[in-house]
């Protein structure tokens, strides 16, 4: 595959001609592996591989790359109404049944596709930006083809440092927690706080959780962060309860992730025990809705 996509480059280059790679990565493949054996996942491999064949030119280029994952080179190309095409054209024989040992299997493909030049001049910049497109696929609920696109690049090189920092920010205590009061409407005094990050980055400056939660949860940085949120919440309410201040709860947000912790009890009731902290004065709101589990309810 590497030796025909980089004569395929040369060629476009000489010829000032577009060609398409597509990255094929199959929706759920371990779902099939678990549920009908490994056996019949090889063998839908086969069946995908030869449908993609028959469903493409015969100068087309089809290779498995490894897994449930699939390249497919197209030379001269057109216009991008061509792949869109060949795109519709795949997923269409996807909702085709699949034949395995009598039983029928149906999976369904994303689609990511990278164009030269438009999205890059040498085969591993192709290959990489063809990848960002399917996860973008996925992304969008799998069963799609996606287009790369210069924001998609830019967005995933600014996900990646993003990503990179938030590795360090803990380290660095870039981390801050900023307490919003709850007011009454009735008797105008305060009857609740709740806990917000805000993250200090040494270069960009504050950053608002919106734009950096959800990258946290997509690596699993939620884990750590969500844990220093709650101890310093907690510490901060008993430090005010501790001065005399009139002992109020405390809202605590949790992401879905966070939730779905198995070690979630475990965790809250040792920050509690740590911080001294009387669980009635608790409350932890999950996925930042309306909806609220106070820390009295048997998790």
């Amino acid at each position: 595959l590497s030796e025909q996509l980089n004569h395929a480059i040369s060629l476009s280059n000489r010829n000032k001609s577009m060609l398409a790679i597509m990255f094929l990565d199959l929706d759920d493949f371990k779902m099939i592996n678990d549920s009908m054996g490994h056996d019949i996942g090889d063998l839908l491999l086969v069946e995908v591989s030869k449908r993609l064949v028959n469903t493409l030119k015969k100068c087309d280029i089809v290779s498995r790359i490894g897994g449930d994952e699939f390249i497919i080179l197209i030379e001269d190309v057109e216009d991008v109404d061509s792949i869109n095409i060949v795109s519709k054209k795949i997923l269409k024989r996807f909702t085709e049944a699949f034949r395995l040992n009598n039983q029928d299997c149906f999976v369904t493909t994303s689609i990511g596709i990278a164009i030269y030049p438009m999205d890059g001049d040498n085969a591993e910049v192709l290959m990489k930006n063809a990848d960002i497109a399917m996860y973008q696929a996925k992304d969008k609920g799998k069963n799609k083809y996606v287009l790369c696109t210069p924001v998609m690049k830019t967005t995933v090189i600014k996900t990646l440092n993003t990503t990179n920092s938030l590795y360090r920010a803990l380290a660095r205590n870039e981390f801050e927690v900023y307490y919003q009061p709850q007011v009454s409407c009735t008797s105008n005094k305060i009857i609740g706080l709740e806990a917000l990050i805000r993250w200090h980055h040494p270069e960009l400056g504050l950053i608002l959780p919106g734009d950096f939660i959800p990258i946290a949860e997509q690596s699993g940085l939620i884990i750590p962060i969500g844990e220093w949120v709650l101890m310093t919440a907690c510490k901060q309410n008993k430090i005010w309860q501790d001065a005399g201040f009139l002992p109020i709860r405390m809202g605590v947000n949790l992401s879905a992730k966070q939730f779905q912790n198995d070690n979630i009890v475990s965790d809250v009731e040792e920050i509690l025990r740590e911080t001294g902290l009387e669980y009635q004065y608790l409350e932890l709101e999950i996925d930042r809705k309306s909806t609220r589990l106070n820390s009295s309810h048997p998790l």
